[in-house]
């Protein structure tokens, strides 16, 4: 038998620890945190009959009860403080745990999404397919003091910048005030709103065009027609501007960052749009005013060609120093009448344009009250002109005023047929001779 003890068996720790003393040694603590754990943590120790009875532990309860609750209590040796630090630490980490279970479930409970708009005082309100109250946005404009206009502002619902969402784009109209030119004008505001109520951005709306010297017309200018087309995923949109102080009229296609990309400039302003395609082109009808040529005027335009100028005419100041990069496909002047200066205004206005499958449809208003419609094939060919009863009403009166001196039936503008004034790039300018019919109602 080998005599080296050091490879004897040990023999098995006995089952029970007897004394405070081994029972702390095993768990690894003090006596008194072990004293302490049994009182209030329910340490299992027993103890022997009698009134001084001994205290003992059987290892295989200390371990299972240590275990569950704190497994490092004996293999890392922890103190107290060490495991009252680690379970503080634990504490803040499942309250960080529920802050954030809190935050994820107010971020997925979102705002309704709008299915409409309505353009109020105070600012904007989205309205489910119900017609109740989604959400309310102020606009910061308001805030600031400058109330709505709410008759004139106006919105679409369409996807400005083809991520497959839908957003609204508000015209905000803000009532008028005095500028530092000593004129009083309204301030038009751009807004694109995502359908949850989200201000996306807003824009005082801006056109660099120079004038006949060379300087940009002050940031002064009115929405007055608005069109979109879809291209792909998005919504093209342009608009029909004017301005508060000068004559310019302009289109202006909208960028998804709010910025206004000129198309075409025009010595009037551009009172109606309207996009179409035909011919495997993208095209734009804009009429309007034109203060160079002293009438109405609509022009035909490719919205893919670049920025385009109206035809040069009337007196310098009317010029602007634009540079073409292209030229309008046509461009009609509806020359202004008798019965237009008799009723004290200064030129015609085109102000609306509606377009169909078959055909167009332009409302020219002569002398701010009398109508004619234009009727033209597509993309812009004039058809016929018709007159409303209420021309012929209201020329007869300006004969009784004294205003005019030749009856209606032989005024030199409401003959069959209308003579009107065309322009192309390559034959200038040429007559139009377009047939007069009178119609008894107005459309």
């Amino acid at each position: 038998m080998d005599g080296d003890s050091s490879k004897a068996p040990k023999a098995p720790e006995p089952k029970r620890i007897y004394g405070w003393k081994a029972i702390s040694q095993h768990l690894g603590v003090s006596v008194r945190t072990a004293q302490h754990w049994e009182k209030t943590q329910g340490l299992p120790v027993r103890r022997t009959p009698g009134q001084r009875g001994r205290v003992y532990a059987f290892r295989e309860e200390l371990d299972a009860w240590a275990r569950p609750e704190s497994i490092l209590l004996k293999e890392g040796r922890l103190d107290r403080k060490q495991e009252l630090r680690r379970r503080r630490v634990l504490q803040g980490a499942g309250a960080l745990v529920l802050l954030g279970a809190l935050l994820l479930l107010a971020w997925s409970r979102k705002p309704p999404r709008a299915a409409g708009l309505r353009v109020e005082a105070e600012g904007l309100i989205g309205l489910d397919g119900a017609g109740r109250v989604c959400w309310q946005l102020p606009l910061p404009a308001v805030k600031s003091g400058l109330g709505l206009n709410t008759e004139k502002s106006k919105s679409l619902h369409l996807d400005v910048d083809g991520d497959g969402r839908r957003e609204f784009l508000v015209v905000a109209v803000h009532k008028p005030e005095t500028l530092s030119e000593g004129w009083e004008g309204e301030r038009y505001e751009l807004v694109v709103v995502e359908e949850d109520g989200r201000l996306r951005w807003s824009r005082n709306v801006s056109c660099r065009i120079p004038d006949a010297t060379g300087a940009p017309f002050p940031d002064r200018w009115l929405v007055l027609a608005m069109t979109a087309a879809k291209d792909g995923r998005q919504d093209r949109v342009w608009l029909g501007l004017g301005h508060v102080l000068r004559f310019p009229g302009v289109v202006a296609e909208l960028e998804p960052d709010g910025s206004l990309k000129p198309v075409f400039a025009n010595h009037g302003h551009v009172n109606s749009l309207a996009a179409l395609q035909h011919g495997g082109r993208r095209w734009l009808i804009a009429g309007g005013a034109t203060n160079a040529l002293r009438g109405g005027f609509l022009a035909l335009l490719d919205a893919d060609r670049g920025l385009a100028k109206a035809p040069e005419g009337g007196p310098a100041r009317y010029r602007m120093q634009v540079r073409n990069e292209s030229e309008p496909e046509a461009y009609y002047l509806l020359p202004g009448t008798d019965l237009t200066e008799a009723s004290a205004s200064d030129v015609n206005h085109v102000y609306s344009i509606q377009v169909e499958e078959a055909g167009g449809l332009a409302r020219v208003e002569i002398g701010a009250a009398c109508r004619v419609y234009l009727e033209f094939d597509l993309p812009l060919r004039l058809r016929v002109a018709r007159t409303t009863a209420q021309c012929a009403l209201i020329h007869r009166q300006y004969e009784q005023q004294g205003l005019l001196r030749h009856s209606f039936e032989r005024c030199p503008y409401f003959q069959d047929p209308i003579r009107l004034k065309r322009w192309t790039p390559r034959e200038g300018w040429t007559e139009e001779k377009v047939p007069l019919a009178t119609m008894a109602n107005v459309l």
